[in-house]
């Protein structure tokens, strides 16, 4: 027995139908990716050069108000000084009067104070000092072979010297002793003795102002009298205390009790002494002439 053929149009049948095959998009063109990366970089480029721009702006550039400044007013100017007072006859009459009033004490003193004398020498002024608010008036000692040669006895009668005198009303005056003589208004030196044709053991030199005013002094103390006697303890005391007392101011007493007679023998302030100083500086200082 023969077999039958395999293949159909051996035996007469149609052929099966074909399947179709998916179809495939046609490629696109090879020029068609350079455009678009081209056409990114400008977009990319674009972008840059805006953001630049945007980043390069003041960041003062808000908007906001407009604000004009007004320039402050002037200060005002200060109204001028008053013109000076006139002058009038005040001041020489109140001057009058103090000198009048002065004047008056004096004579109404009498013999009670030793003012003639220094009145006649100083052409009817009083000198004296103007004590300070808080300052004292300073002492100082020159320091030298001399005043080691007056030791204690010396330092001892300047400084009871200066007690009598400063236990008085001298209008607030007071004394003080320095360590040197550099600030010092007041400057006591140590000499061995004077000329023999001077007679004196002491001596008192002032510097004073046009009206009056004692400004310093300086005191020269010997210690042997002019025919080179030593002075003793007590001789020494009475000397300091009669130049202290020019120092302040005083000039000769006529009475032998005080301590300002033109030679000196008593170691102790008497009451003329006493009332003497304190009418001088009771007063102010200057001319106690009743006229002009």
């Amino acid at each position: 027995m023969l077999e039958e053929p395999s293949n159909p149009r051996q035996q007469g049948k149609p052929y099966p139908p074909r399947r179709k095959r998916p179809e495939i998009p046609p490629e696109e063109p090879a020029t068609g990716r350079p455009v678009r990366w081209l056409t990114l970089a400008v977009v990319l480029l674009l972008g840059l050069i805006i953001l630049s721009r945007l980043r390069s702006r003041p960041e003062t550039e808000v908007a906001g108000p407009v604000v004009t400044e007004v320039p402050p007013p002037p200060a005002p100017r200060p109204p001028p000084p008053p013109p000076p007072a006139p002058v009038t006859s005040a001041t020489p009459t109140l001057d009058m009067m103090a000198r009048l009033e002065a004047h008056r004490r004096i004579t109404r003193a009498g013999r009670l104070v030793y003012l003639d004398s220094l009145l006649a020498e100083n052409d009817s002024t009083l000198w004296r000092w103007i004590a300070g608010p808080r300052e004292p008036v300073a002492i100082g000692v020159v320091r030298d072979s001399l005043a080691d040669e007056a030791g204690s006895e010396g330092q001892a009668a300047l400084q009871e010297a200066f007690a009598q005198w400063g236990a008085f009303n001298l209008d607030g005056l007071r004394f003080e002793f320095a360590g040197d003589t550099t600030g010092a208004k007041i400057v006591v030196r140590w000499v061995d003795r004077f000329a023999e044709e001077e007679q004196r053991t002491g001596n008192t030199d002032l510097n004073l102002t046009g009206d009056g005013t004692i400004v310093s002094a300086r005191i020269s103390l010997a210690l042997h009298d002019p025919a080179g006697k030593r002075l003793d303890r007590a001789a020494l005391r009475t000397v300091a205390l009669h130049e202290v007392g020019h120092a302040l101011g005083l000039g000769h007493s006529d009475q032998a009790g005080d301590v300002m007679y033109h030679t000196p023998r008593s170691p102790r302030l008497s009451e003329r002494d006493r009332r003497t100083i304190e009418l001088i500086y009771g007063l102010p200082p200057g001319s106690v002439k009743g006229g002009n």
